[in-house]
């Protein structure tokens, strides 16, 4: 016996709700989308321009949702919220930390000022990096807006 929506109509097998994954949020950039799993796993897809699906410079489109990798360098990282952007995404994860990637044109990124005060590094980021000016701050939300972000103590 198929499933049926309210209209009466088939569900095809792409709508049809996969209780074997436990997503705990999600969000729309423009050209991207990205869900947080229960586990703190960050999962994205769509177009990868100026970094936005956080997976590196060679991956360009992605069709489906894949894992987004976390430098090694960072440690082990459990997200815990997940915000878009039109172009950027940030992730808090347990410990309080923003992570953020993709587009900075307009330092959206919160990546930190220069020591004589001067904006500080406005290039896209292709994987996450950590937002280090905020770390003792105590983080408790975060949000973006199309080319801004906020960070709530």
């Amino acid at each position: 016996m198929a499933d049926l929506q309210a209209d009466g109509s088939d569900v095809t097998e792409a709508t049809v709700y996969n209780p074997g994954y436990a997503w705990r949020q999600g969000c729309a950039g423009v050209y991207a989308t990205g869900v947080l799993h229960d586990d703190g796993t960050v999962y994205v897809w769509g177009t990868g321009e100026e970094g936005t699906l956080g997976c590196g410079e060679e991956i360009v489109e992605v069709t489906s949702p894949i894992p987004m990798p976390v430098p090694p360098s960072l440690g082990s990282v459990v997200f815990v919220q997940l915000v878009c952007g039109a172009q950027h995404m940030m992730a808090l994860s347990d410990k309080s930390h923003i992570f953020s990637w993709g587009e900075n044109k307009h330092g959206q990124l919160g990546m930190a000022t220069s020591s004589q005060g001067q904006a500080g590094d406005k290039q896209s980021q292709y994987s996450p990096v950590r937002v280090q000016a905020l770390d003792a701050s105590g983080v408790r939300q975060i949000a973006c807006g199309a080319r801004h972000s906020l960070a709530l103590t």
